[in-house]
Formats: C-alpha cells, sequence, structure tokens
C-alpha cells in the first residue's frame, strides 16, 4: 500500500477493494481519527475515496419541528410512539415490545411501523429505525418537550 500526497487532505493511502470489504470499519475509523483519505483501487483503477467530512457536512442539524412531521405523528398510536422511541438509539433491537407493552399490542404496532417505512426489520431478527423513523422520533421529542406537560 503506497501513500500519495492530495489535494484533498493530506496523503492518500491506496487499498484495494477487497482489503476495503474486509477492514471498512478500521478504515472509517482511521479516516475520521486521523484526517486522511483512502483510495480504493478495483480492478487496477480507481473506484472510489474516503475522505474525512468537513465541518460543514458533519455538523449535526437541528431537530426537526413537530410541524414537519405532523401528518406521520398524528396517525401514531401511543405504543407505535413509544416503540419508535425506544429504538430511537439507532440501535438493532431483538426484543423492542418487551419493556414497552403487552406482546399483541406491540407486535400489531411493529408491523404498522415497519408499513409506515418507520422501522425496518433486520436480516437475522431484530428491528432497526429508518432515517424517516428517526426523523419522526426527533420531531417526536420535539413536540412533547414543547407541549406543555400537565
Amino acid at each position: 500500500m503506497s501513500v500519495q500526497q492530495s489535494r484533498i487532505s493530506g496523503p492518500v493511502r491506496r487499498i484495494s477493494s477487497r482489503y476495503l470489504g474486509r477492514n471498512v470499519a478500521q478504515l472509517l475509523d482511521e479516516v475520521e481519527r486521523d484526517g486522511n483519505s483512502v483510495l480504493v483501487i478495483r480492478y487496477g483503477r480507481p473506484s472510489a475515496m474516503l475522505c474525512p467530512v468537513g465541518d460543514e457536512i458533519a455538523a449535526p442539524k437541528p431537530n426537526p419541528g413537530p410541524d414537519e412531521y405532523a401528518d406521520e405523528i398524528a396517525d401514531l398510536t401511543d405504543v407505535e410512539r413509544k416503540l419508535l422511541l425506544a429504538l430511537s438509539d439507532g440501535e438493532c433491537h431483538l426484543d423492542p415490545v418487551h419493556n414497552v407493552c403487552g406482546v399483541t399490542e406491540g407486535l400489531s404496532a411493529l408491523a404498522k411501523l415497519e408499513l409506515k417505512h418507520l422501522l425496518t426489520r433486520g436480516m437475522v431478527g431484530g428491528y432497526s429505525i429508518t432515517r424517516l423513523g428517526a426523523r419522526v422520533a426527533r420531531a417526536l421529542v420535539s413536540d412533547t418537550e414543547a407541549s406543555p406537560t400537565e
């Protein structure tokens, strides 16, 4: 593996696509930590580049307002809201229903959230939140923070 100077951000490391496939997490950590770029070579030609993102891209986006996803929030039942918030950490949960509600109503709510494209079922089981689901969950949080508590 050779290192070349780049106009992007310091030295550029050249790797094969096979190496990328086997070490993607390590490479992403390296790019983020060191700020160096990685050029992926496929079939002897440059194919892709991993490079650190600038602050303007990496800056966290503000939470969406409750009005932005009002239709999606209005369609959610209380159980669906609780499940969506429970899954909003971004992890894959094997049994998200257990601590939220009963099994029957929980499974029904999971199916409805999946049909609304707010959750997705993992390949080996479990549920994860989708990007749309994460946005709706953030809007739901800002909605509950904005509304007065009784």
